[in-house]
């Protein structure tokens, strides 16, 4: 793939890049629909069809920071909504013994990390952003949302790993963000969406802004190191 990236000029927050990791996985999602047989096979994921919002979705710090930013722009009473949807998934996550786990779920083994997806997904908790089973942020959605397309019926997502669910074949670039901020935290940590809030409240302090070339840098630096 050739791909034209913007990157802001200047010191900018880790943050501030995420637009263009947006551009980034968006173009190989892309890619990969484009390689579905012509005429055969369409992706069937559509507006409404809400299952995989409650999956575990895995994001890195700088996602976290992003979202948070963004449910605190809101106007009230939307924002306090948001805040007690985050809150009341946590305090359910807490309760089926799934919280501290949910807080860095790829610190553990990865056969682990598979029955902490599976014991989440039986949860059935909707992600915070989910109303009307669509996502309410959709163009700021996370960057794994964005590498999860079907082209088998919708209804099979709502089952765990049903046998006859066909993803689409992308590259999985979203887990590569926690690289991004690791040099300056020591972590490549990603948490569940849900918990960011908690995760923020033990992780106060964000990474020094630093040039946007160099954040982007690091980014392109681990895609090449994942390829080779």
């Amino acid at each position: 793939m050739q791909l034209n990236i913007e990157i802001p000029t200047g010191i900018v927050p880790a943050e501030g890049i995420l637009p263009a990791l947006r551009k980034v996985v968006n173009d190989a999602v892309a890619a990969g629909v484009a390689r579905l047989p012509g005429g055969e096979t369409e992706v069937s994921c559509r507006a409404g069809c809400g299952a995989c919002c409650r999956q575990l979705v895995p994001i890195s710090d700088i996602e976290a920071r992003a979202l948070a930013a963004l449910v605190e722009r809101q106007p009230e009473p939307r924002r306090a909504a948001l805040r007690a949807r985050f809150e009341d998934v946590a305090r359910r996550l807490d309760e089926a013994g799934l919280g501290e786990a949910a807080l860095a779920p790829t610190r553990q083994p990865m056969a682990e990390q598979k029955t902490l997806a599976a014991r989440y997904f039986s949860q059935a908790l909707p992600c915070p952003f989910l109303e009307a089973e669509s996502c309410s942020i959709h163009p700021e959605r996370p960057l794994v949302c964005r590498e999860y397309l079907v082209t088998s019926p919708a209804a099979l997502c709502a089952t765990a790993g049903h046998p006859d669910i066909d993803p689409v074949a992308v590259p999985h670039l979203s887990t590569l963000a926690p690289r991004i901020t690791a040099p300056d935290t020591g972590r490549r940590d990603t948490m569940a969406l849900p918990m960011l809030f908690r995760w923020l409240d033990k992780n106060p302090t964000a990474p020094a802004p630093r040039p946007a070339e160099e954040w982007m840098g690091r980014f392109l630096a681990a895609a090449r190191e994942a390829s080779s």
